[in-house]
């Protein structure tokens, strides 16, 4: 229930809000014993990127340094759900990650 809350929330605050404090939230219960809970993880990630428009320049690494390293580890999941999961969320999740990239071009070093 608190990744369905979180992702409620994610829908009703800005941008910046979701990127700095519900990602990582959702992003904490990846390590959690349980593997449905994992699974839910990488839903309640996707659907809360889903939503963003805008990424502030500070964030613009986000997926390469943060959510892609904690993902990753969700790849080799012994649970066959979470791989499930996480093959049917990983085009969602790489898409966003290409649209946060082309909105935020890293600077030129002229």
């Amino acid at each position: 229930q608190a990744l369905q809350l979180l992702e409620l929330l994610s829908q009703l605050t800005p941008d910046e809000i979701v990127i700095d404090r519900i990602v990582p939230h959702v992003l904490y219960f990846s390590n959690d014993p349980v593997a449905s809970t994992r699974a839910n993880c990488l839903i309640s990630l996707s659907n809360c990127l889903k939503n963003v428009t805008s990424l502030p320049a500070t964030d613009a690494n986000i997926f390469p340094e943060y959510i892609f390293p904690i993902v990753n580890k969700l790849s080799t999941d012994p649970e066959k759900l979470v791989q499930r999961v996480f093959a049917e969320n990983i085009g969602s999740l790489a898409e966003y990650a290409l649209c946060f990239l082309e909105h935020n071009p890293p600077a030129s070093f002229d």
